[in-house]
């Protein structure tokens, strides 16, 4: 039996550009505490695949902890810009949360 990391690796031989299959992956590759392959992945999906909004928070958290501070920032604020686009008032309200504990920090 496979588990769920070679399932979604299949998957993403048949459909190599799948947002979705590879944001999956990147939380396998986060479960394992694997960053540096999780970031390349959202990042990767952010290039290839701009309108995939979970990607946004997941990245902009991952550069946060790894102290960059400024382009977690700007990737935050590049999802929040899309969140309301889209109307996607939850995903919105962890962006805008997550922005804010940014900038409170940069300030103490």
């Amino acid at each position: 039996m496979t588990n769920r990391k070679e399932q979604i690796i299949s998957f993403l031989k048949k459909d190599p550009n799948d947002a979705f299959l590879q944001y999956a992956l990147s939380i396998e590759f986060l479960a394992e505490n694997k960053k540096k392959e999780a970031m390349e992945l959202l990042e990767n999906i952010l290039k290839n695949s701009p309108n995939y909004l979970p990607s946004y928070y997941q990245l902009g958290t991952l550069l946060y902890e790894d102290g960059e501070k400024n382009k977690a920032l700007e990737v935050l604020k590049k999802g929040e810009i899309l969140a309301k686009e889209k109307g996607d008032k939850h995903t919105l309200s962890e962006l805008k949360r997550e922005i804010q504990n940014i900038e409170i920090e940069n300030y103490l």
